[in-house]
């Protein structure tokens, strides 16, 4: 039996390839990166390397005016989410899923102890692993 609050992320078969960004790269830099490695978010990291933001497609679609703006000199850090959802690797599946139920957010950047980003959980994470877990309980039972 499947059970989310024993199901910890580190189990799901999360994005452990973190693609990161500072708050002065270009907004059209960051997109390009988005389209050429077909991800759909970057994590945004000061000089430290902890995590400050995100930005993914949905910012695009969001937070970007309709307006024109000059892609190539608008930062990032003036469209990323400044706010993103955090969380440890042992964090339970049921946390997760809850934290992207209550939110706006697709994303869930996935943080080491030392709060250095190590993964991101996504909602088609989520889905996926949940579709695998059915059916292997569906093998199991007939």
């Amino acid at each position: 039996m499947l059970k989310l609050k024993e199901t910890k992320i580190r189990d799901t078969d999360f994005s452990n390839e973190v693609i990161v960004c500072h708050p002065d790269d270009y907004v059209e830099d960051i997109l390009k990166v988005l389209r050429l490695r077909s991800i759909g978010s970057v994590v945004v990291v000061n000089s430290k390397k902890e995590v400050i933001g995100l930005f993914g497609r949905q910012d695009y679609l969001i937070r970007l005016p309709l307006e024109k703006i000059d892609i190539k000199n608008e930062k990032i850090e003036r469209y990323m989410d400044a706010n993103p959802l955090k969380l440890y690797l042992d964090s339970n599946l049921s946390g997760a899923i809850s934290s992207l139920a209550s939110s706006n957010s697709h994303y869930i950047v996935l943080v080491d102890d030392n709060e250095l980003p190590v993964g991101v959980l996504s909602q088609g994470d989520i889905i996926k692993f949940l579709a695998k877990s059915i059916k292997m309980l569906e093998s199991a039972v007939s």
